[in-house]
């Protein structure tokens, strides 16, 4: 049988309310008490149910990530960095591809992913505006890049069209003069892939 918080209190010798206060990290415990908690913790091997505290609180300190292909470098990068800010935070990220496929991004509004978390961050290459903005529920979704740039949604993106001016400027600067740029999908929006003469 699973060992509870109030086995945990029994054994520290302190009430219920006390072994939650040390399980969520409250300050004004003394220091002692804490110890006493935290032994009592070890030794019985108790765990707590994540499930039971996010259902009192409506949290999870989850977010959920869904990316395209974790296998492309700059996607491995940007889990890495969005998972080292979240720690920071006392967030954990479960994270997600989409290889592209329509239905895994619409899962991804409104499947476990959303259930399980209490935002989502995601990199939409398949789906549109209209699809996101109608399935993306009361929790908060934040789009990652340029592929849907619309008003009624939250973006984070990137200065691309500033980026590629200062790189050929540069290029054109050292001499160069036949200079091409390659990875622009057909379709991408002119937010990703944009020319400028």
């Amino acid at each position: 049988m699973a060992v509870t918080m109030n086995d945990v209190a029994r054994a520290a010798g302190v009430l219920l309310k006390t072994v939650s206060n040390v399980l969520n990290d409250y300050e004004f415990i003394r220091p002692a008490t804490r110890q006493r908690v935290q032994d009592a913790i070890a030794e019985l091997g108790y765990e707590a149910n994540l499930t039971a505290r996010s259902l009192r609180s409506g949290k999870t300190r989850m977010l959920g990530l869904m990316l395209s292909d974790l296998a492309a470098p700059y996607y491995a990068e940007l889990a890495s960095r969005v998972m080292t800010a979240a720690e920071r935070r006392g967030y954990r990220v479960l994270v997600e591809q989409s290889v592209a496929l329509e239905a895994n991004e619409l899962g991804a509004l409104q499947g476990p992913l959303r259930q399980l978390t209490d935002g989502l961050l995601f990199t939409p290459l398949v789906v549109g505006a209209d699809a996101v903005a109608s399935h993306r529920g009361t929790k908060p979704v934040v789009l990652l890049g340029e592929h849907i740039l619309d008003s009624r949604l939250d973006l984070v993106t990137m200065r691309n069209r500033d980026a590629a001016h200062s790189l050929a400027a540069h290029l054109l600067a050292g001499g160069r003069r036949r200079i091409a740029v390659l990875g622009a999908r057909p379709g991408e929006s002119a937010g990703a892939a944009g020319r400028h003469a």
